[in-house]
């Protein structure tokens, strides 16, 4: 679902942003440069997309904050009636 969320709203992670995260984690220019070359890239990358992706959903959720009274609940609809069990040899109602 993170997937579908990321490609509608077209997030992506350009080198530049994974380098940028690189550096903020302490990396230097020589461990950078080899994980730019490397086959982890593109894991991290998705990774990445797919954090982008959550951060602007959550960014852009507009909070429902429902009043106590305004909550739907199955036993309001119905009139309070007493429940009456039938059992084995009483009579039924008329």
């Amino acid at each position: 679902m993170l997937e579908a969320a990321a490609e509608q709203l077209a997030v992506e992670v350009s080198d530049d942003e994974i380098r940028a995260l690189l550096t903020d984690q302490g990396e230097d220019e020589e461990t950078i440069a080899q994980f730019m070359e490397s086959e982890a890239l593109e894991r991290i990358r998705e990774d990445l997309r797919l954090r982008k992706a959550l951060d602007r959903i959550a960014a852009e959720v507009k909070r429902v904050t429902p009043e106590r009274d305004q909550i739907w609940t199955p036993d309001k609809e119905k009139p309070a009636t007493e429940t009456k069990l039938w059992t084995p040899g009483s009579k039924e109602p008329a």
